[in-house]
């Protein structure tokens, strides 16, 4: 081969000359090269730049969004990291980063290129690709930037079903002087209706058109298809895709034009919710952009989807939605249809689901998931691709114990400044502002909340360190020694009224988050408008007042977590004072009937903690 040769008008940002290795693809805009150096990196030079684009591409190695991956393998999103300068000084492309192993996600949604593999890319593997998928979407949203050209070919997908989108120098970003950036390309079939047909030089994209592009490569990644995908039933040729998608001639909308053909998967054979998101983008969101699904409700919905994943009795290989009555696949293969998850040349690897999980809480940067995980099955320490993660999990396990304690500290003593201190000295690990993204304390980040504390206790004389005791009745929080999978609020038994410190008046509010059986615990959300004295709680099934966890009676500021076990079955929880005569003392408000309905009874991990 031979050896690549410096260009002598091309140059870093330190005015070092960059050497072109082998060319990788020609889009018409740009050229994509190894970087003749490096081969972790890769040279994009634009073909004719405007000057709208230099100044994006100067900018955006600077405005790269935090990628709150924890494994240092994995990166979910390319971004550039530098700017390829010609000899005039002027900007004419970006260095990236190497995406090694992955296909994108055209490949993985196509049935025959998945039975090459298909030991590993079963419904399951796929379900938590979009996931994934739908994470990067929601992580890039709330950063306000908009990918603008969605499409299959810019989402890399690898072997542990972690996603990256690549292609980023194209994305919508705002400047640090407010000048919004524009992504000037999109793709057929993608392209949200209300861009269809217009220049996307006219103006900034919004959130919604994101949106779209989202779910159609989600179904395209669930179904194999695009959802417009038809026979043509109406007068005259067939329209082209763009225009059949601004009819809304959607084959799945009652009088659609486009008819499904034989063979396709119906939306009968996805989760209940899944389908519903899916009407919802396609018909209500096809005439408001504002009715889409959001990024955060596709990854609620398909992380429940997940959990709720049934095992074929007749066929290991095949998973299916819990509230089916038979599997789909089977049913498929008995009229004579292909079947679209083959069995296996090979056995699936039977902790293939736990390992998926866990490298998906890394991915999310969900500290406290992925330390549940690794407590709880002892197997992914002994697994060889993981072992490399030992000394990382045994500080992201310290990080959540020193976590536990502190928040406990700061609900049991928030005014003690001077003794939350002594507690960050003792784990400065707190201060670090990349382990807790998932958790806040009253609104602020984890992070926030411990340095701002520690700041002021440098205003006070510090007081004499001591040992935190628990109350006579506390609420179990998470131990390195649970033999559960995630971490469960043991109910105690209802503490004596003399012992309870005395209620004060107060509004108390709370909500509910539901919880991944067998993956991650659910959590009760305490809330007060001013610090108060709440007295001892339940929270209990609505209907059989079947206790699930107890709180006793302590002093609360601001907000506070508790996880508890997901009950089995669908449960709606009420919280309610342990003794009548205390709801004189605390005015408890609580979220909708449908927000406080639990469902999750599927097991993601079946075998977590008997094979581990």
């Amino acid at each position: 081969m031979t050896a690549p040769i410096p260009r002598i008008d091309l140059f870093d940002m330190n005015g070092h000359t960059l050497a072109l290795g082998p060319r990788l693809h020609d889009s018409g805009e740009a050229t994509l090269f190894q970087h003749g150096d490096d081969p972790t990196l890769l040279i994009k030079l634009h073909h004719a730049p405007t000057e709208a684009l230099r100044d994006k591409l100067d900018l955006l190695p600077g405005l790269a969004p935090v990628d709150p991956s924890l494994d240092t393998r994995h990166r979910n999103f390319a971004w550039p990291v530098a700017t390829v300068y010609n000899n005039a000084g002027a900007a004419v492309g970006v260095v990236l980063p190497v995406v090694p192993g992955a296909r994108s996600v055209t490949a993985i949604s196509n049935a025959k290129l998945r039975a090459k593999r298909a030991a590993e890319m079963d419904w399951h593997y796929l379900h938590a690709v979009a996931a994934n998928i739908a994470f990067l979407f929601e992580r890039l949203h709330d950063q306000g930037i908009i990918i603008g050209d969605v499409k299959p070919e810019n989402i890399l997908i690898d072997d542990r079903a972690l996603a990256t989108l690549i292609d980023c120098d194209s994305v919508q970003i705002m400047g640090p002087d407010g000048t919004p950036y524009l992504c000037t390309v999109g793709s057929e079939g993608f392209t949200a209706p209300e861009w269809i047909g217009r220049r996307f030089t006219e103006g900034p994209r919004d959130i919604a058109s994101d949106r779209f592009g989202l779910a159609v490569v989600l179904y395209q990644l669930l179904t194999g298809a695009h959802p417009w995908t038809g026979e043509w039933m109406g007068s005259g040729e067939p329209p082209s895709r763009d225009q059949l998608i601004r009819s809304g001639d959607w084959p799945f909308k009652p009088g659609a034009r486009l008819r499904p053909v034989p063979g396709m998967l119906s939306l009968d054979a996805l989760a209940p919710g899944i389908a519903s998101l899916f009407r919802q983008a396609f018909i209500a969101g096809a005439k408001d952009p504002n009715d889409r699904p959001s990024a955060a409700e596709w990854h609620g919905a398909l992380c429940t989807a997940l959990a709720e994943l049934d095992v074929c009795e007749t066929h290991s290989h095949h998973h299916y939605d819990e509230s089916l009555s038979a599997c789909p696949w089977c049913i498929r293969v008995k009229a004579g249809l292909p079947d679209l998850f083959p069995k296996p040349d090979t056995p699936r690897d039977p902790f293939a689901p736990l390992i998926l999980a866990f490298e998906r809480a890394l991915a999310r940067g969900d500290t406290r998931m992925a330390v549940d995980l690794w407590r709880g099955n002892p197997v992914l320490a002994r697994c060889e691709d993981l072992k490399r993660l030992i000394p990382q999990m045994h500080q992201l396990d310290t990080a959540i114990t020193a976590l536990d304690q502190w928040i406990e500290a700061y609900a049991r003593v928030p005014q003690d400044i001077g003794e939350l201190a002594s507690l960050v000295e003792d784990y400065p690990i707190l201060s670090d502002p990349t382990l807790f993204g998932h958790e806040d304390i009253d609104g602020q980040s984890i992070a926030t909340t411990v340095t701002s504390i520690a700041n002021a206790a440098v205003t006070i004389p510090p007081t004499p360190r001591q040992t935190i005791e628990m109350t006579a009745h506390p609420v179990q929080l998470m131990t390195a020694t649970s033999a559960s999978p995630s971490p469960i609020a043991t109910p105690a038994a209802t503490p004596e009224r003399s012992q309870d410190p005395k209620p004060s008046d107060g509004h108390l509010s709370y909500k509910i988050e539901n919880g991944w059986r067998g993956l991650r615990p659910a959590r009760l959300i305490l809330a007060v408008e001013k610090p108060c004295v709440i007295p001892a709680l339940t929270l209990c099934d609505e209907e059989t007042g079947k206790c699930v966890l107890q709180i006793p009676a302590q002093r609360l500021r601001g907000a506070t977590s508790l996880p508890f076990d997901t009950p089995d079955g669908r449960v709606t929880l009420v919280l309610r004072t342990t003794q009548d005569s205390d709801k004189r003392h605390i005015k408890i408000s609580g979220p909708s009937r449908r927000a406080r309905t639990l469902g999750i009874t599927g097991a993601v991990l079946p075998l977590s903690t008997q094979m581990a």
